[in-house]
């Protein structure tokens, strides 16, 4: 190759750590006659004075050309000086750090790229089609994920490995089950089997942002996200967002009355020795998917569940006495799903059917339990034997009419008996998204 002899190397060039960049920096200048460093000279075809974006220094190979410039001479139409300057790249980033929640961890990365085509430290032909300082047609729906490097888009890190082997690590008296179609089985076991952990522990693309101030060089500022581990913590879900835990209530009622029992609130003492705790794991997918949607009771979208239980019936006792239930509670569940009648003692020492019970609702329409009673008071009656009638808090009663319903139990009796815990409220939300991809948080409480 015929050598230029209207540009020429001044001395040996300088090599430098840039500490901005954090690479080697190679500068070079030259000296070149007066009409090279004219418009045609710059810019013609067959020996351009500025070289393109991304050249290779003649000597330090590994170098590529980031800037360049002409300075007048000023002593002399008939020269100019040039400098080239070359930085040595890496095809990996140059900074990171991370941060991380019981939910999310992000990892922040940043590049430095050559602003050009260039496979390995620059852009792809696609991508580069895309940039703003290239794009001959300016997209405005477009983001920099859409023209990303090809290095910055391999520093995405890799998949982390994440099961749900812990679900049985529930801690509860009673074991945690689900109910799905009818076929009951313990929790942990449903999850492991019927819950796919293919896509979990994903890296999805968070914020990214380009600086191209500097000559040559794009400062790409990425961040990918992905969830934590699954985990069991005490308390119940917020439907009302927030990480607050809200008191579930347990209800119960007998002869000797209504029992109320508050337990899982944040900030405050519980009534009940019994403990409510949520486990917590992240689903990664588009829509939530069906086998995960069927444990919350719902469809594959976000929302959640809160129990409650609906209190409407009246007890009629004689000597005109009688109490009233009418209540609505909320985040509230029955004690247990049985199919037993609700029974009283009786005036006789004896039990009587006072309310059947069916998997969500206690009817009370079984009186009056003796016609013509004729009630004499302290107990005697004058046409029957009184002993046969039902007691409420120490006092023989008529008739009791009216329902209670509830939503979901604390507890259930397996087919050989076994007493399990229920979920007692669900919460689903994403908490991350790219794209229609999103992280699901899912939470399910129990109470037991």
């Amino acid at each position: 190759m015929a050598r230029d002899l209207t540009i020429r190397p001044l001395g040996r060039p300088k090599v430098s750590k840039d500490n901005q960049a954090g690479f080697n920096t190679l500068v070079r200048k030259y000296v070149a006659q007066g009409p090279r460093a004219s418009k045609a000279g710059i810019e013609d075809a067959n020996n351009p004075l500025f070289l393109p974006v991304g050249s290779v220094d003649e000597e330090f190979t590994d170098y590529k050309l980031v800037d360049q410039s002409i300075e007048p001479s000023q002593s002399s139409m008939d020269k100019a000086y040039v400098s080239r300057t070359f930085v040595d790249l890496r095809e990996r980033w140059v900074s990171e750090s991370i941060t991380q929640t019981p939910d999310l961890t992000k990892i922040n990365r940043k590049f430095v790229v050559l602003r050009g085509q260039n496979d390995t430290y620059g852009y792809s032909a696609s991508a580069w089609a895309k940039h703003p300082s290239n794009a001959t047609v300016k997209n405005n729906s477009e983001d920099p994920w859409d023209y990303i490097p090809a290095q910055v888009s391999l520093g995405r890190p890799a998949t982390n490995s994440i099961d749900l082997s812990n679900s049985a690590d529930d801690g509860l008296t009673y074991t945690p089950y689900v109910s799905i179609s009818g076929t009951s089985q313990s929790f942990a076991d449903y999850l492991t089997s019927e819950v796919s952990t293919a896509d979990m522990g994903t890296w999805l693309p968070g914020k990214a942002s380009v600086q191209m101030s500097s000559p040559g060089l794009d400062m790409w500022d990425v961040e990918w996200v992905t969830h934590g581990k699954p985990y069991w913590t005490f308390g119940t879900t917020s439907q009302r967002g927030g990480s607050k835990s809200q008191a579930m209530t347990i209800v119960d009622f007998d002869h000797l009355g209504l029992k109320l029992s508050t337990v899982g609130g944040s900030g405050s003492s519980s009534t009940s020795a019994i403990k409510a705790k949520t486990y917590n794991f992240v689903i990664v997918a588009s829509e939530l998917p069906e086998s995960v949607a069927q444990v919350a009771g719902g469809s594959g979208s976000s929302g959640g569940s809160s129990p409650s239980v609906n209190l409407d019936f009246h007890i009629q006792g004689y000597e005109g006495r009688g109490w009233t239930f009418k209540q609505f509670i909320k985040n509230a569940v029955w004690t247990i799903n049985t199919t037993e009648n609700l029974s009283f003692p009786t005036y006789g020492g004896s039990l009587k059917a006072v309310g059947e019970k069916d998997p969500y609702i206690m009817k009370f329409d079984k009186g009056p339990f003796e016609a013509g009673v004729g009630y004499v008071g302290g107990g005697k009656f004058a046409n029957v034997d009184g002993s046969n009638l039902p007691m409420f808090q120490g006092a023989i009663i008529s008739n009791i009419g009216g329902q209670i319903t509830w939503t979901g139990t604390q507890l259930n009796l397996t087919s050989n008996g076994t007493q399990v815990s229920n979920i007692v409220s669900t919460k689903i939300n994403p908490i991350h998204s790219y794209e229609t991809t999103k992280i699901w948080k899912v939470q399910i409480a129990y109470v037991g």
